[in-house]
């Protein structure tokens, strides 16, 4: 499980199994408003974890060191994991805690204004998510492969790449969407 240890693993169990907006089986049809619906519930039971989490581990009174190192350990965990597969409650929870973490920083009524020390350190949670970010960014936008153009003869492209344009219009025929690239999905289906 991607070395996470046992706290991140269970807290992700918990937030894919109360927050995630779908229940039905992969490939299932559901409504879009179904969807819509249900992520409205799930935001709302996420920004109360998420608050909880905040206040006992970076709020509380104590100014417990240990509660804030687990922070710490438990966002670069969850950074770590955003963007794979098994854990699509990453990437929901990271976005809440940076929302409030953001608030914590700079608050809509000064009046509620956060100890230096606490917003220090949630700005230093938020520059770590940013920098990794980044970097993620940095590594796409290297990596980007580039399918070549319908109107290329078969001869000039590459066989690796003309895989992948194959692979990437099949699946965009499997949703039974109106995509700008249907039609050619469908005259490559039609050669098949």
């Amino acid at each position: 499980d991607s070395g996470l240890c046992v706290w991140t693993h269970l807290l992700l169990r918990l937030v894919q199994s109360t927050c995630l907006p779908l229940r039905e089986p992969i490939g299932s049809k559901v409504e879009y408003s179904q969807v819509l619906n249900q992520r409205a519930i799930s935001q709302a039971v996420l920004a109360q974890m998420t608050v909880g989490l905040l206040q006992r581990l970076l709020l509380s009174k104590g100014k417990d060191e240990d509660s804030r190192a687990i922070l710490d350990d438990l966002l670069e965990e969850l950074v770590g994991v955003m963007y794979k597969p098994f854990w699509p409650g990453a990437l929901a929870l990271v976005r809440s805690i940076v929302q409030h973490l953001m608030g914590i920083v700079n608050p809509l009524d000064k009046k509620k204004l956060a100890e230096t020390g606490t917003r220090e350190f949630a700005m230093k949670l938020l520059s770590k998510i940013v920098a990794r970010l980044c970097r993620n960014h940095a590594e796409v936008a290297t990596s980007l492969i580039r399918l070549p153009p319908w109107s290329e003869s078969p001869e000039k492209v590459s066989k690796d790449h003309r895989l992948l344009q194959h692979v990437a219009l099949r699946v965009s025929l499997e949703e039974g969407h109106s995509m700008p690239w249907t039609e050619a999905a469908r005259a490559v289906e039609a050669w098949e």
